[in-house]
């Protein structure tokens, strides 16, 4: 049966979708000892957020690291957006074929989001209810990530786990080993926030290529875009520390250029 889909995966590349994590973390197992990695060995050129929410693209382009849209960088489907790590890995596994499917509107909440509750939008609230400027604008997103996975520009790609349930290590090797097989032996690098209070990433399970920056929040009820808490002393030194570490992190990769 694997083999069966590892053939229909490649042959019919356009025509098969995946919407299993067990079955494209089981194949991409199979596919990890034959994928090349190429560790980059100088400074990044292009910072890419993989969610699960808005922190990676929001810190990164307030500290100065990432470009402003007013700069001309453009939107990817993973900045805004708050998503499972199965639907990242599922969508970017599959190119993002099934990205619309199950799309409703929630009339409380004024946002779009998926009938299963894989993800929601909650940034583009400025569409109201309209379906068709919903779908360009995130067809756009999507284009743009696809041309960006696919240059021979050195990566960072940043993920927030903000994941409770059991098994997180598996989730972010999973996507370790995906970001392998889009590159295509390109060079690229992952960074992980590990930000929950109570929720501790076990490094010991997770692959040493990845690098994961661990900062938790001030306290458990800690909301990091409310103005009452980002801007208070606990906030404050909250985001000083994290920013520090990322830039510590960003220096060493310099250095080991040099």
């Amino acid at each position: 049966m694997v083999r069966k889909q590892i053939k229909n995966m490649f042959l019919n590349p356009k025509k098969f979708c995946i919407k299993s994590f067990n079955t494209i973390n089981r194949l991409l197992l199979l596919f990890d000892c034959f994928v090349k990695y190429t560790k980059p060995t100088g400074p990044y050129t292009k910072f890419i957020s993989l969610g699960q929410n808005c922190i990676p693209r929001t810190f990164f382009t307030n500290w100065g690291i990432k470009p402003t849209k007013a700069m001309g960088e453009l939107s990817m489907p993973f900045d805004l957006m708050y998503g499972t790590n199965k639907n990242i890995i599922v969508n970017i596994f599959n190119n993002f074929r099934c990205f619309f499917e199950d799309l409703c509107f929630d009339n409380e909440e004024k946002i779009f989001s998926h009938t299963d509750g894989r993800a929601h939008y909650n940034h583009d609230i400025d569409l109201d209810n309209d379906t068709k400027k919903f779908k360009e604008r995130y067809k756009n997103r999507i284009n743009n990530f696809i041309n960006a996975i696919n240059t021979k520009e050195n990566i960072l790609f940043i993920y927030n786990d903000c994941y409770y349930g059991k098994s997180k290590e598996k989730y972010i090797n999973c996507l370790f080993r995906l970001l392998k097989l889009k590159r295509k032996g390109l060079p690229f690098g992952l960074l992980v926030f590990d930000l929950e209070c109570d929720k501790k990433l076990d490094c010991k399970k997770i692959n040493k290529e990845i690098v994961v920056i661990r900062e938790p929040f001030p306290y458990k009820e800690y909301i990091w875009y409310k103005e009452e808490h980002c801007n208070s002393k606990e906030g404050i030194e909250f985001m000083t520390k994290l920013k520090n570490k990322v830039i510590e992190y960003l220096d060493s990769c310099k250095n080991s250029n040099k």
